[in-house]
C-alpha cells in the first residue's frame, strides 16, 4: 500500500507536529518540576493558532504542491 506524498505531509502536519509541541511542553515542565494539568493546557493557544495557520497554508500551496509533485513523478518516469 503506497501512500501519497499528500497524505504524508497532511499527516506530519495535522498529528505529528502538534503531538511534538506537547510532548516537548511536557518534557519542559517536568524539568521546571512544575508539571501540572494546568501547564499542560497552557499549549492550547498555540495548537490553535499553528491549527489556523497550517491549514490556511494548505488551502493555499495545495495546488503548488500538486503541481510539484506531478513534475517529480514525471522526471522519475523519463529516468527509468
Amino acid at each position: 500500500m503506497e501512500l501519497s506524498v499528500k497524505k504524508i505531509i497532511y499527516a506530519v502536519q495535522l498529528i505529528l507536529i502538534p503531538m511534538a509541541l506537547v510532548l516537548m511542553r511536557v518534557i519542559e515542565e517536568v524539568i521546571r518540576g512544575s508539571l501540572s494539568f494546568e501547564t499542560i493546557s497552557e499549549i492550547f493557544p498555540v495548537l490553535i493558532i499553528y491549527f489556523f495557520v497550517s491549514n490556511i497554508a494548505w488551502f493555499f500551496m495545495e495546488e503548488k504542491l500538486s503541481v510539484a509533485i506531478a513534475k517529480d513523478k514525471e522526471k522519475m518516469n523519463r529516468q527509468s
